[in-house]
């Protein structure tokens, strides 16, 4: 079933890379892109998204913040949290909000692996 992905992160080279080995997997999906947390917020209602891979150090707002806000307004959306930074408070506080935790670097397995998350 086609979908439409929100990819956030500050960096536009990780956001084309995770919608470069997305769509080598899933065709059909359709991508809409944030670079933080106040963008992806505007982006999450108007572009109602089904999905969503979330970085974690973004300037202003990190992902953690951004996802409790995201949960909070819509609890069905399935999303997945990429850091470089793994923390053991990160890990009990993403699956307290429900998010999937996948390691950067943003990697064709990494990027499996947070397919796997959606697909759960």
């Amino acid at each position: 079933m086609a979908k439409r992905m929100l990819i956030v992160d500050d960096s536009t080279t990780s956001r084309l890379m995770i919608r470069t080995y997305v769509r080598r997997v899933r065709p059909d999906w359709a991508f809409v892109e944030a670079a933080g947390g106040t963008e992806a917020m505007a982006a999450v209602f108007k572009e109602r998204v089904d999905v969503a891979s979330i970085d974690y150090n973004m300037p202003g707002m990190d992902g953690l913040t951004l996802a409790r806000r995201i949960r909070a307004q819509l609890p069905e959306l399935r999303m997945v949290i990429f850091t470089a930074n793994i923390q053991r408070h990160l890990t009990t506080e993403s699956a307290e909000v429900g998010a999937g935790l996948v390691i950067k670097p943003v990697t064709e397995g990494s990027v499996a692996t947070m397919l796997r998350h959606f697909d759960a």
